[in-house]
């Protein structure tokens, strides 16, 4: 059952609703995407992410060698992650990530022991993989022992309205092969206003996840793991002639990449 969250991301048609041609494709798209970075694996990590210079990887995990019980603060950011297809992107997606392991119980000199803070998780998006929103913090979970975090990243109407009406323009001309592509339509902005996407980000085509915490030594990260989730339009016009970006409409990614 589709909540609230996907009819609402369904409805938005920003380019399909001006076109009414006598053949029209019409399809909800749903979409699910997940990532999950092995870090006792040097090689897997750095395909995926960067880390800050006082944590290394060994077949033990993410972490640091400095002297017993030390504590510093350190962080994990993936590389960006393409969201969307090519033709078509979302403005909002749910995620959901997990650190494992959670945090474990420090034993001190005297016998106490105390628990480290699960650390913070953190979200932006981009349209151009250049031009980034803010950071977003993510809520954790509901197990004070377990890195679980979740939220809503929503580009805010005030934001996508001027994107939107640029889309119809693109939309009502004669001289495009296809009408619905979005990407194309970006590249025709882009012409008229190089930096448009420095100005805004109105859709989410790239994500990034970053996570920051206090890495104790002897404790190190053995994974990062990210279920990402979304829901767009399909409604479209065909195009009016053979291109390559339609017949892949379903398998293509979001690829746009500023210059």
């Amino acid at each position: 059952m589709l909540n609230k969250f996907f009819r609402t991301a369904i409805l938005v048609l920003p380019i399909a609703l001006l076109l009414i041609p006598a053949q029209m494709a019409f399809a909800s798209i749903m979409d699910f995407k997940q990532i999950k970075i092995n870090l006792t694996d040097t090689k897997e990590s750095e395909a995926q992410a960067s880390w800050s210079e006082n944590l290394n990887i060994t077949d033990k995990g993410l972490g640091h060698d400095s002297e017993n019980g030390t504590t510093v603060e350190g962080w994990i950011e993936t590389k960006p992650i393409a969201v969307g297809y090519s033709w078509r992107v979302p403005y909002a997606i749910r995620v959901n990530v997990t650190v494992i392991p959670g945090p474990q119980e420090i034993k001190l000199a005297n016998g106490q022991g105390y628990t480290p803070h699960i650390g913070a998780a953190y979200i932006r998006y981009s349209p151009d993989k250049k031009n980034w929103s803010s950071w977003q913090a993510l809520i954790p979970g509901t197990v004070p022992t377990e890195r679980a975090f979740m939220g809503l990243v929503q580009v805010p109407a005030a934001v996508r309205n001027d994107y939107n009406d640029l889309l119809m323009d693109y939309a009502r001309r004669d001289d495009v092969p296809w009408k619905s592509d979005e990407e194309a339509a970006v590249k025709w902005i882009l012409e008229k206003d190089p930096t448009y996407f420095k100005q805004k980000q109105p859709f989410i085509g790239y994500i990034s996840f970053l996570f920051e915490a206090p890495f104790v030594t002897g404790h190190r990260l053995l994974s990062f793991s990210a279920d990402i989730s979304y829901g767009m339009s399909g409604l479209h016009a065909p195009p009016s002639q053979d291109i390559p970006a339609y017949e892949a409409r379903q398998t293509m990614p979001w690829r746009f990449k500023a210059e």
